[in-house]
């Protein structure tokens, strides 16, 4: 009824209000920092190792406003189903490795291992690769992030029903359930003190890559243990599309 729509606008209106306001709150900050770091530049002569730290410190910021735009922007093209994503085959297993190899350095760095359970079988689904690396990627970071050194992360493919499910599992601190139904809304950051420097986008990109797949994301935590992420994609082919790759087993970790 009318009553309903108008609780649906205004609903929709706060939504777009509030986010305007924290993209504006998350780009003031770079923006800051670039200006503050020319303004003391050109305050007085300095030597050139001075000068390429400042240029180091206004490219930094500005490179972290270039992903904070390019994610905005995807985000409001997938808000309004105008997101430029064509399809392909692609292979769960190709992308989720090379997502596990663009962040091992990173993962070495920080005594993590990343161990991958994908079976023998294809994992063929239509997608767009650009934007399902990303997505893994998200995930795969988010899992580092939160890992305590020396702990696993592990990267699994199975078929759940007639879907074809990627699980990133850690053993890490965990997300608080109150925090859990809210992770994946945008600039939502359950713990400021520990974002590392993040917009509160990543999960809510995912999504967002998720659903123009028409595929499903959700996740399952324990505060202090650890949590697994799963995104269900349905196959391309449903009747070949890993037969021949065994249900995932987090127990097995080789």
């Amino acid at each position: 009824d009318l009553n309903s729509m108008l609780g649906r606008l205004e609903a929709a209106v706060k939504t777009l209000s509030q986010f305007a306001s924290d993209a504006s709150h998350e780009l003031r900050t770079p923006l800051a920092v670039i200006r503050t770091s020319a303004e003391v530049a050109l305050r007085r002569a300095r030597s050139p190792e001075s000068y390429r730290e400042s240029l180091h410190e206004i490219a930094d910021e500005a490179q972290r406003m270039t992903e904070l735009v390019e994610t905005l922007l995807f985000l409001a093209r997938s808000d309004s189903q105008t997101a430029d994503l064509p399809r392909q085959l692609v292979d769960l297993r190709d992308l989720t490795e090379a997502s596990v190899a663009e962040l091992r350095g990173l993962a070495e760095l920080r005594r993590i291992r990343v161990r991958t359970s994908h079976g023998e079988g294809a994992a063929v689904v239509s997608g767009n690769p650009a934007a399902l690396r990303r997505l893994f990627l998200v995930l795969l970071d988010n899992a580092l992030k939160y890992s305590r050194a020396g702990s696993d992360v592990i990267v699994g493919i199975a078929r759940e029903g007639g879907r074809l499910a990627v699980t990133i599992e850690d053993f890490g601190i965990g997300i608080p359930e109150a925090d859990q139904p809210h992770i994946f809304k945008r600039f939502y950051q359950a713990d400021k003190a520990r974002t590392d420097g993040g917009f509160g986008l990543g999960l809510s990109l995912a999504e967002s890559i998720a659903r123009a797949h028409d595929a499903t994301i959700d996740v399952r935590s324990v505060e202090g243990a650890g949590s697994t992420f799963r995104v269900c994609f349905t196959p391309s082919d449903p009747e070949e599309a890993m037969v021949r790759t065994p249900a995932y087993d987090p127990a097995a970790r080789s």
